[in-house]
């Protein structure tokens, strides 16, 4: 009976134990995969393809005077590239230039200003004079006499007005000379067509002595410094990826595998209903040169701590 009642007691001690280590053993196994699990998810045929791919056009018509660059040159932002005829855009440049030189000379001119300030003043004494001689002395000076000089200091008055008004055009005109100047400089410095980017000119479609329109392509320029991957992913895994998540491009070199980490730079948020996938692009630096446009691989991502979901 003793013994009895002793198992009893072992087994109500042991029991708990036991419940508590299989649950702590259950939580640090469904904890651990979550916590630091990895899932990569891969495209194989990722495509390499060009960021920066310019075809330079004109924006003005014209006749090709040098063309400046070949196929194959390396060029910096902003070097020119080709130029178009521009005798008469530099004398309209020029002509624009003293117009506006003449525009500020007649804004400094203040002479019919002061000349209407110096006829009012005067004037204006005159009428004070008169209409005192008149207060001292009765009829010494006719009311005829009187609205004369009147008269004269109103259309003084009405001189400094216009003189003042003249001014505020001048000031306008000034203005308005100094936008056409900037034109016309523009519409000159369009006459040499430069490059938006830094990078190798691939392609030159004009000539030396042929017209162009506007919009005609010219010079076409291309940067290999930077390139992007495209792919494709299973539509289950579209709201776990997004442009902080980590990507990897793998590429074969001669039988050798190599890897270059890529930076996520577009996360499509539509999802293709027949093949149920989404879009993804990956830019890598090029810097270096290992990589040409054009290039198949692999664009791997690594999403962290969603290997058990997943």
């Amino acid at each position: 009976m003793m013994n009895s009642i002793c198992l009893e007691c072992w087994r109500s001690f042991v029991r708990p134990l036991s419940s508590l280590f299989v649950s702590a053993l259950l939580i640090t196994v469904v904890l651990t995969p979550n916590a630091f699990g990895q899932l990569e998810i891969s495209y194989d045929s990722a495509q390499l393809t060009l960021i920066d791919n310019v075809t330079v056009a004109t924006l003005d018509p014209g006749v090709v005077k040098r063309v400046l660059v070949q196929p194959g040159k390396m060029i910096a932002q902003d070097d020119a590239l080709v130029e178009l005829d521009s005798d008469l855009y530099k004398v309209e440049a020029a002509s624009a230039e003293l117009n506006l030189k003449i525009a500020k000379q007649d804004v400094k001119n203040d002479v019919n200003l002061r000349f209407a300030r110096k006829s009012l003043a005067v004037n204006e004494k005159q009428l004070e004079k008169s209409l005192n001689a008149v207060r001292e002395y009765a009829l010494s000076i006719s009311e005829t006499e009187i609205d004369r000089l009147r008269l004269e200091r109103d259309q003084s008055k009405l001189s400094c007005e216009q003189a003042e008004m003249e001014g505020e055009t001048a000031g306008l005109n000034v203005d308005l000379r100094t936008q056409e100047a900037s034109g016309a400089k523009i519409r000159l410095e369009r006459r040499s067509i430069k490059s938006p980017i830094a990078g190798m000119v691939v392609d030159t479609s004009v000539q030396v002595g042929e017209s162009v329109t506007a919009g005609q392509p010219m010079v076409r320029v291309i940067s290999l410094k930077k390139l992007r991957a495209k792919a494709v992913f299973s539509s289950k895994h579209a709201f776990i990826v997004n442009r902080e998540t980590p990507a990897v491009f793998e590429f074969d070199r001669d039988g050798e595998i190599e890897r270059m980490s890529a930076k996520v730079f577009f996360v499509s948020p539509e999802i293709l209903p027949t093949e149920k996938v989404f879009e993804v692009w990956a830019d890598i630096d090029n810097s270096k040169g290992q990589l040409l446009p054009g290039l198949k691989g692999k664009l791997i991502l690594k999403i962290e701590g969603l290997a058990k979901n997943d």
